[in-house]
C-alpha cells in the first residue's frame, strides 16, 4: 500500500514537472515570436508597431536595470529606444533571442540576447559602424493568465563604434 502511494506521488510530480516544462517551451516560443515581430517592425522603420508589439509582452510597471545598476521604467525604456533608433543612418542587422525559459509557480525567467549592427552619423558627419550585444536576465510574472516581463537586468553589454569599445 505504501509503495503504491509513493509511485502515485512520484508519477504526479513527474506529470507536474512535465507540465511546467511544456508551459516554459510554449512561453519561450511565444516570446521568440514577439521578438521576431518586434525586430521586423524595427527593420521596416515602424517604431509605433514595434511599441505596440512590446506592449503585449511587458507589464506597464516593468523595470529595466543596466549593467551599472541604473533603473529605468518601461515608459523611459520605450522613449530611449525610440530616440536611439532615430539616430541610426541605417540598420544592418537586429535580432533578439529568448533562451532557457524556466517557470516556478507564477514566476518565470529567461536569458535574452540582443544584437544590432548599424551605421550612425557622428557630429562631424562621419558615418560610423555601431555594434551592440547585450545579454539580459528577464523576469516574468503570470498576470491575468498571460506571462509578462516585469524586470530586465543587463548582465553583459558590449557597444562598439568602428571596432572600439564605448562605455554606455
Amino acid at each position: 500500500m505504501n509503495l503504491r502511494k509513493v509511485l502515485i506521488t512520484a508519477s504526479l510530480a513527474g506529470i507536474a514537472a512535465f507540465g511546467m516544462a511544456s508551459e516554459a517551451s510554449v512561453q519561450q516560443a511565444r516570446m521568440q515570436a514577439g521578438m521576431n515581430s518586434y525586430c521586423q517592425a524595427i527593420k521596416n522603420h515602424h517604431m509605433a508597431d514595434a511599441n505596440r508589439i512590446v506592449d503585449n509582452y511587458f507589464s506597464p510597471n516593468a523595470v529595466f536595470i543596466d549593467t551599472h545598476g541604473k533603473k529605468s521604467s518601461y515608459a523611459d525604456w520605450k522613449r530611449n529606444n525610440e530616440q536611439g533608433m532615430k539616430m541610426l543612418s541605417s540598420l544592418d542587422d537586429i535580432s533578439l533571442h529568448c533562451n532557457n525559459f524556466t517557470i516556478k509557480g507564477n514566476s518565470g525567467m529567461s536569458m535574452e540576447h540582443f544584437h544590432m549592427s548599424a551605421k550612425v552619423k557622428g557630429p562631424k558627419g562621419k558615418i560610423s559602424s555601431l555594434t551592440v550585444d547585450t545579454m539580459s536576465r528577464v523576469d516574468y510574472s503570470k498576470m491575468g493568465g498571460k506571462w509578462m516581463v516585469v524586470k530586465s537586468t543587463e548582465v553583459k553589454n558590449s557597444v562598439m563604434m568602428d571596432g572600439h569599445p564605448i562605455r554606455m
